[in-house]
């Protein structure tokens, strides 16, 4: 038992864990080597994409519309409450029961019907949403599902085993091999 105790060395032990450390990391770094990457730039894909450009265009015109008019809506009602309440002169920090016992019967009766309608008015941002989405799923999305299906086709073809996004990546990227960018493949095959 003594023997082990002094064979025991603190600074062999460190250089053995940097040793395998060192293997470690090779290894990985040999992985990664091995598998076939490429890049993608998603910018200049969608740029490129047949109809991408204008459906996308549509469903932003129909999404400021969709907001312009929730806007407008939210506005009135704040404004008829505003104007419900302006004769009571009531502080900005009373709390809806508070201001509900200060109102008369006619003007509580009045707020009621303005607290349904803010009700009314989320059901419908919320009906609204929805529909923005089937929209933009029908224009924008069937467009996007037809690039990845392709990009996935491409990769599984040549063997690309990590596709990365250029643009999202151009930060941390110093450089990469121009090559290896299949965007303008993937283009191609969409048209």
């Amino acid at each position: 038992m003594k023997a082990i105790i002094n064979t025991y060395n603190p600074n062999l032990m460190m250089k053995n864990v940097k040793h395998l450390f060192v293997l470690v990391f090779c290894f990985f770094y040999q992985l990664f080597l091995a598998q076939k990457t490429a890049f993608i730039n998603e910018a200049k894909l969608l740029e490129n994409i047949p109809g991408y450009t204008e459906a996308k265009k549509q469903t932003d015109d129909i999404n400021r519309k969709f907001v312009a008019e929730i806007k407008a809506e939210q506005e009135a009602l704040i404004n008829k409450e505003n104007q419900l309440l302006k004769p009571y002169k009531l502080p900005a920090s009373d709390n809806s029961e508070d201001v509900k016992s200060k109102l008369s019967d006619i003007d509580k009766k009045k707020h009621e019907l303005l607290v349904e309608e803010a009700r009314l008015l989320e059901k419908k941002i919320q009906a609204k949403q929805l529909e923005y989405s089937e929209i933009y799923q029908q224009k924008v999305g069937s467009i996007t599902d037809k690039a990845a299906q392709e990009i996935s086709n491409y990769c599984r073809k040549n063997k690309i085993d990590i596709l990365l996004k250029i643009d999202a990546m151009a930060v941390a990227i110093a450089y990469y091999e121009k090559e290896k960018d299949i965007t303008d493949i993937i283009v191609k095959n969409l048209k």
